[in-house]
């Protein structure tokens, strides 16, 4: 392959040879032809938003200058997504965990007139549905890995025979305790949610700027050109 360089190209790749950043001028070219291979390839994963830098001739500064400012995009899109799955799973074990609180609710309504274990409890056809199934009652976690965002684990709610309205009152109010942690861990999210926006804000802007300029002065050089 024949490749015909410019006076000023072969000047500028003679000075690079003497500098001793390559061995010969086929290494320097292959180097810059790895740096455009680069700036296309992280153009193309970003979208067609940022296809401008595939036919961008500045220099290489403001080459690795964009390609810098498009990763930390990409990364901050990565986080941004990350954040958002944990909020959906935190809301999915939050329904969830009110499914149970509205379960246990009813067996305490069906047992509302009990005293001092009499009469013997009665379990709700919409409540958890027997004695047993609150020694194995699948609570919610929030786990983004898991479909849905749900992972439950059986879990015993409480050790020894349940015969009275109060434990199921107890159990109840410890699943309100968990619902109530829950809402703040999502709090604490969203911050992060609305920090990784702004993040991500500031750098979409900053590489807008960026590619606004070398825009500009690529119009000003053909203007000056007519």
């Amino acid at each position: 392959m024949n490749v015909t360089l410019t006076p000023q190209l072969k000047q500028f790749i003679e000075r690079e040879i003497k500098a001793g950043r390559f061995e010969n001028a086929s290494d320097a070219i292959c180097d810059g032809l790895r740096l455009l291979e680069q700036r296309d390839a992280v153009a193309t994963s970003l979208g067609p938003d940022f296809a401008v830098l595939g036919s961008m001739d500045g220099s290489d500064i403001t080459a690795l200058v964009c390609i810098v400012m498009m990763e930390a995009a990409k990364s901050a899109q990565e986080d941004l997504r990350a954040i958002m799955e944990s909020v959906k799973s935190i809301n999915a074990a939050k329904s969830a965990q009110r499914d149970l609180i509205s379960k246990i609710g009813h067996d305490i309504a069906e047992n509302a007139g009990q005293r001092d274990g009499k009469p013997p409890l009665k379990f709700a056809a919409r409540g958890v549905g027997s004695e047993d199934g609150y020694h194995r009652i699948p609570m919610p976690h929030a786990d983004a890995g898991s479909p849905g965002g749900l992972r439950r684990v059986r879990t015993n709610m409480h050790k020894g025979p349940i015969k009275d309205v109060c434990i199921l009152c107890a159990i109840q109010d410890e699943l309100k305790n968990d619902l109530d942690s829950m809402s703040e861990m999502r709090e604490m999210e969203s911050l992060r949610l609305q920090m990784a926006m702004d993040r991500l804000g500031k750098l979409m802007s900053a590489l807008s700027n960026i590619l606004k300029k070398v825009s500009d002065t690529e119009s000003s050089i053909v203007a000056n050109l007519k």
